[in-house]
C-alpha cells in the first residue's frame, strides 16, 4: 500500500514543476487537482504564478485537465473561467474520469502525470492507473473535513512504515 501512495516526485508548489523535464520524460497530458493544489479549497481564484505555469504548460503542448472531488458547479466555474477542461465530484482515487481523460487525450497512462496535494486521492489515483505522479505541498492548512481525515491517515501510514 505504501508504494501506491509514494509520489514519483515532490515539490513545494505547482509552479516549481519543470515542464521541459516532464516533456522530455514523455508526458503529454497533465491531470491537476484544484483544491489546495491550484487554489485554497475555499477560493475560486488561481494565483498569477500558478496561472502563468498553466499557460506555459498549454503553450508547450501539454493537454491540461482539472480533476477534483469537489462539487461539480464549483469545478465548472473554475474551469470555464480559465478555459480548461475540468471534472468535479470525481471520486478520486477510483474515478472513471481517468479513463475518460485518456480517451479524450489519446494518451497512454505512461504519458499522463497527475499533480495534487493528497496522497490517498491524487497520488493513489495516478498510481492505480499507471500514471506518473507529483505531490505538491498544500497551499493552505485549511481543509474540508474529509481532507483533514485523509491527511491524518496519510501521516499515520507514513510513520508506521518509517517513510
Amino acid at each position: 500500500m505504501i508504494k501506491k501512495i509514494r509520489p514519483d516526485r515532490m515539490v513545494k508548489a505547482v509552479e516549481m514543476i519543470d515542464l521541459k523535464q516532464l516533456k522530455q520524460s514523455g508526458i503529454r497530458a497533465l491531470i491537476i487537482d484544484i483544491d489546495n493544489t491550484l487554489t485554497p479549497h475555499h477560493k475560486d481564484v488561481i494565483s498569477d504564478s500558478k496561472l502563468e505555469w498553466l499557460k506555459q504548460a498549454a503553450a508547450q503542448g501539454f493537454l491540461v485537465y482539472l480533476l477534483s472531488n469537489n462539487q461539480v458547479n464549483r469545478i465548472k466555474s473554475i474551469s470555464s473561467t480559465y478555459d480548461l477542461h475540468g471534472y468535479g465530484f470525481a471520486f478520486k482515487p477510483f474515478s472513471v474520469y481517468y479513463k475518460k481523460i485518456l480517451k479524450q487525450s489519446g494518451c497512454q497512462p505512461k504519458e499522463v502525470c497527475c499533480i495534487g496535494d493528497q496522497l490517498l486521492t491524487d497520488i493513489l489515483g495516478a498510481k492505480l492507473q499507471g500514471m506518473a505522479s507529483i505531490y505538491v505541498e498544500p497551499i493552505s492548512p485549511r481543509d474540508i473535513i474529509f481532507s483533514r481525515f485523509s491527511r491524518w491517515l496519510e501521516k499515520r501510514l507514513m510513520v508506521k512504515k518509517g517513510n
